[in-house]
């Protein structure tokens, strides 16, 4: 079953449509005609949307699941270009905040690609929350929001971009955390500001509750979600796949309030 919910046109993107689908698993969100061209999603694998969708994703993009020897192990012995051991390299042991961007090596597929994106449980979190765990950052969730879109626009050529919620909150405490909402929306505004082609951008939870209406009513205020600031970012690529890096200084405030 499929909660499809639309998010209104705020006026300060009132070229964009933001959506928020709630459903169990990638295929039906696929499956929707013209909902999404490619996907922002966390590092998070197991049981995850990741490790959930891992398997398609492989044959829509084209890339290798996760290797035999990592089954076996529990871990790659080195970095290799297959989903399971990148989510796993940028979660448990990139302590830089890195955007892994896979472009589709299939034609034919409905993802013009990935962007596996850090989230607050991954280890490059702490250089910007005060508390790994109980303190999610602000400038974290924003900036890799925000860097995200411009990888999906610039690099794979996306306008109907798929995001998940970057927090882990709503698996460690069962609910989702309404900062990280708002900071994402937030993000998703400034971009669409500044990139009119962006067609729409849907939020997709596998449980309902994130509250990604009230995030885009609140900002939809007279005095709007504020100025974008730029950030440093650097990139490399290897295997076709370019990973960038992002880096700001860490906000004096630290995480949510």
């Amino acid at each position: 079953m499929i909660n499809n919910s639309c998010a209104r046109v705020i006026t300060l993107a009132k070229h964009l449509s933001i959506n928020h689908v709630v459903v169990c698993d990638l295929e039906p969100l696929l499956a929707l005609p013209g909902k999404i061209d490619s996907l922002i999603i966390d590092s998070e694998d197991g049981f995850s949307q990741l490790g959930q969708s891992r398997a398609l994703l492989s044959r829509e993009l084209g890339y290798p699941d996760t290797s035999l020897w990592n089954m076996v192990t529990g871990g790659p012995v080195e970095l290799e270009p297959s989903i399971g051991s990148l989510a796993d390299w940028n979660r448990f042991h990139n302590t830089d905040a890195t955007l892994i961007t896979l472009p589709s090596r299939i034609p034919e597929g409905r993802l013009k690609g990935a962007v596996l994106a850090p989230y607050d449980g991954s280890i490059c979190h702490q250089r910007f929350a005060n508390d790994r765990w109980s303190s999610t950052s602000r400038d974290f969730m924003y900036n890799v929001t925000y860097e995200g879109l411009h990888e999906a626009f610039y690099r794979l050529g996306a306008r109907r971009v798929g995001l998940t919620h970057l927090s882990g909150i709503k698996t460690r405490l069962g609910s989702f955390d309404s900062h990280a909402t708002s900071w994402q929306v937030e993000a998703v505004l400034h971009f669409s500001r500044a990139h009119p082609d962006l067609e729409s951008v849907t939020f997709w939870d596998t449980t309902p509750g994130n509250p990604v209406q009230d995030s885009v009513d609140r900002l939809s205020s007279s005095t709007g979600p504020g100025e974008h600031r730029p950030i440093a970012r650097s990139s490399n690529s290897r295997w076709g796949i370019e990973f960038v890096t992002l880096n700001w200084p860490k906000s004096v405030s630290g995480g949510a309030s």
